[in-house]
């Protein structure tokens, strides 16, 4: 009799664990997983040194109309480099011999630079910029006439397509001091300024535009 009442029991405890065990294989099983990562965040990323200073917006003077053009004064900094304009670290020689108020900027006009030929209405002059050694960077050179709605164009022996801002890269180097070479180009006279940007510094430099072919 005693058999009789175990066994019962003894089989409804096999069942039991059999559906527990069973049962706990399908159920599903949280884990943790730790990853390391430095950010969870997409970020765009950091604009170069020459975006930065495409950003800045031009600050070039307002000229009353008919009031001269305020140019620039000319000055000699190393007498290796000839007559110059600017405040520094870059300067700009307008061909100049020498130092004369207001600083003129003589120009081919479009029918006599390059002798007209593909010249788009753009006349110009070669320009050289030098940029004191102490200052390693970009710099970006931009303009626009103070007295009419002319664009400044650049162009070099590398690329002859006008530009309107040019890139010096003080990497490049140069004697006596890094310095780059190139054609500032201009299609009508009047009052013209350059801005010239660079990491730590701003500044304009302004001249009077005379054809002279």
């Amino acid at each position: 009799m005693v058999l009789r009442r175990t066994t019962p029991r003894f089989v409804l405890l096999v069942i039991s664990l059999f559906l527990l065990v069973a049962c706990s294989s399908v159920l599903p099983v949280t884990t943790k997983t730790v990853t390391h990562t430095t950010s969870v965040q997409v970020k765009a990323s950091a604009p170069t040194t020459l975006q930065m200073l495409q950003q800045r917006p031009l600050h070039l003077p307002v000229l009353a109309p008919g009031a001269a053009c305020p140019t620039s004064p000319e000055k000699r900094i190393d007498p290796r480099l000839g007559i110059v304009q600017g405040n520094g670290p870059a300067y700009a020689t307008i061909g100049t011999e020498t130092i004369t108020s207001p600083a003129i900027f003589h120009y081919a006009d479009a029918q006599h630079f390059a002798n007209g030929v593909d010249t788009q209405g753009w006349g110009g002059q070669k320009v050289l910029w030098f940029i004191n050694p102490s200052y390693h960077g970009l710099v970006l050179v931009r303009g626009h006439q103070l007295d009419g709605t002319h664009e400044i164009g650049f162009d070099n022996a590398s690329s002859p397509q006008i530009m309107h801002q040019l890139v010096i890269d003080t990497s490049v180097g140069g004697s006596p001091w890094p310095n780059s070479s190139g054609y500032t180009r201009i299609q009508a006279p009047g009052c013209y300024a350059y801005q010239v940007d660079g990491t730590n510094f701003s500044y304009v430099i302004v001249f009077e535009a005379v054809v002279q072919n």
